[in-house]
């Protein structure tokens, strides 16, 4: 058995930034990834995607992103930047160790690992944040469907289905995005939103929304959105018009009370607005040629992709989480002491400021609480 201070579980942005505040304060660590490559998500993402935050805003402690990068980083850099990161901040990533369990006995944690291998630790960062599993919903027919069906955790670009029509359920940003990316393919692109929705344009006069949040943070979220409302207005409009229902909050209301950020519009309304992307209410049921929504009407198509997130599943890496979790498996915290001795959360939040200074932050917080 491998003896180590901490052991934290999973290679991306969290678990690298963890590692590298922990170093700089003196305490050594190991970071178990079970893919060939840090940050393996980074390398999965559909093609199209860009950072939502600005460069500034997105750097990891110790390591800011490279000058020549452009103000939003597409997919590829921001892989790379990581590999750099874990390079240049020595952080000890084992690549290719899936963790089968964490268990708190006695003496600490005995982390296992599907290889055979035992880590035992006084500490476990969980780092495998929000996007762990893809949550896959089952409705009726799906069996009988003759298209495709894919999540958006595989799916990279629209070209395989060019000249034909696809479906992509969900509205958040991955959602709103590939349905943008199948009509830039030529694909004939529909959106079904089931939920009440809020969109945000990602900038405004070059000022990045999310550098706007943190200025309005100040405030309560239902008197930033109030102020917030009538350039919302006029920049975004009414969508409903276009056929999204539309909420009675503002986004940051809806972050504070759901937890879910809006639509970062990146050209998703302006492609509904021409036509390009039909909104659909929610789908009931599948047929063999397409889906039926909630409001009786039929669409035929060749691909539905999935775009309805993911599950965190720490109950997949951690051995008996009890109170660390809620009834849905979430984190009860993230960034700071859990009721569990010795067991952290980093990445678990999605604040309306971006989920990488988040990282950040929190990385920062626990590694001092942890070095005493």
């Amino acid at each position: 058995m491998e003896s180590v201070p901490v052991v934290i579980i999973g290679g991306g942005p969290a678990g690298l930034a963890s590692s590298a505040t922990l170093r700089r304060r003196g305490v050594d660590s190991i970071v178990l990834e079970r893919g060939d490559t840090v940050a393996p998500a980074w390398h999965r993402h559909y093609e199209r995607l860009h950072l939502h935050t600005q460069k500034g805003a997105s750097g990891l402690p110790g390591q800011p992103m490279p000058k020549s990068y452009p103000q939003f980083p597409s997919r590829d850099q921001v892989a790379d930047y990581l590999a750099d990161y874990a390079d240049r901040q020595q952080v000890d990533v084992r690549l290719g160790t899936e963790v089968e369990a964490a268990r708190h006995e006695e003496d600490g944690w005995v982390t296992a690992t599907t290889d055979g291998r035992r880590f035992h630790s006084e500490h476990v960062i969980v780092a495998t944040g929000l996007s762990h599993t893809p949550r896959i919903p089952e409705w009726p027919g799906m069996d009988d469907f003759d298209g495709e069906i894919v999540h958006s955790n595989e799916y990279r670009n629209g070209a395989p289905w060019a000249g034909r029509a696809g479906l992509v359920v969900g509205f958040g940003n991955s959602a709103g995005e590939i349905a943008l990316d199948l009509a830039e393919h030529g694909v004939r692109s529909n959106i079904s939103v089931r939920h009440r929705s809020v969109v945000v344009p990602r900038a405004i006069l070059g000022i990045p929304i999310l550098t706007i949040a943190r200025w309005l943070s100040i405030f309560p979220p239902k008197v930033a959105d109030f102020l917030s409302k009538p350039l919302l207005a006029l920049l975004v409009g009414d969508i409903s018009k276009v056929g999204l229902p539309a909420a009675e909050w503002g986004p940051l209301e809806q972050i504070a009370t759901t937890g879910k950020v809006p639509l970062l519009d990146v050209g998703t309304m302006k492609a509904l607005k021409e036509g390009r992307i039909t909104a659909h209410p929610g789908v009931e049921r599948f047929t063999a040629d397409g889906v039926v929504f909630t409001d009786g009407t039929e669409l035929a198509c060749d691909v539905v992709v999935l775009g309805t997130g993911y599950i965190p599943a720490v109950d997949q890496v951690i051995a008996e989480p009890g109170p660390a979790v809620d009834e849905k498996g979430h984190p009860v915290v993230s960034g700071a002491k859990t009721p569990i001795d010795g067991l952290w959360f980093v990445g678990f939040r999605e604040p309306p400021t971006g989920r990488i200074r988040e990282i950040g932050i929190e990385a920062e917080r626990v590694a001092e609480a942890i070095s005493g």
